[in-house]
């Protein structure tokens, strides 16, 4: 999803063409909508023009040793949103002074300067994911949204690294691109990564329902308690 998310945001990109369909830029109604891509036209993979072949070909890579052409794990980044309606509701957060405190005696301060914490996240010049945390004065509930970008790669030398005395090459050389391997179980995987898998399969639930009045629980890893 993450590549095929990545080629179509490239195929709309004037510097391979500026194929305007494969993003939506209006409602069914006709009214300007943030632009945001179209999955419903399919990628060109064949019988496609110069452009198109290098917007696809752009996410992969050739291996310096023996020239296989492979997926380039440096772009797999995956960039998410998400609510902290937890924080957002406690009562020293709200916007209006005067619901912030119940006694009445001693009354919120609508001068105070409330802060808060926000998570946000880029991509420096050098192409290295920059996550971090950054405190500010409230101002809304926008503030509540934090962002995050993970690289969502699995580390695929982990058959060797974490088992070093196993005979684990042919492992690491087809674990994660054999068919054979394709209804195994995950490995390789971080906490960062697995709780980002969590994000996107509730985004694809959300969006696959159509609806936003529709409340959905959002997919999340188990607690400690629930591992126990």
């Amino acid at each position: 999803w993450v590549r095929d998310s990545i080629i179509r945001e490239r195929l709309a990109d004037p510097a391979y063409g500026g194929d305007d369909i494969y993003k939506i830029t209006e409602d069914e109604y006709g009214d300007p909508v943030t632009p945001h891509l179209d999955w419903k036209i399919p990628i060109p993979w064949t019988r496609n023009t110069e452009e198109e072949e290098a917007a696809i070909n752009s996410v992969y890579t050739t291996h310096p040793v023996t020239g296989q052409k492979m997926l380039d794990a440096r772009q797999m980044n995956f960039r998410y949103e998400w609510f902290d309606a937890a924080e957002a509701a406690k009562r020293s957060y709200r916007l209006n002074a005067a619901e912030r405190s119940l006694n009445t005696d001693r009354p919120a301060d609508p001068a105070e300067v409330i802060l808060i914490s926000k998570d946000t996240a880029y991509i420096d010049a050098g192409g290295r994911i920059v996550n971090e945390t950054i405190t500010r004065p409230l101002s809304s509930l926008y503030d509540f949204v934090h962002t995050r970008i993970v690289n969502i790669y699995p580390d695929t030398t982990c058959w060797v690294n974490d088992f070093p005395d196993a005979n684990n090459e042919y492992y690491m050389r087809n674990y994660f691109a054999h068919p054979g391997f394709a209804h195994y179980p995950v490995v390789g995987v971080s906490w960062e990564q697995a709780t980002a898998f969590c994000e996107w399969r509730t985004m694809f639930l959300q969006r696959s329902i159509n609806r936003k009045e529709v409340a959905i629980e959002k997919y999340r890893l188990p607690t400690e308690a629930e591992w126990e």
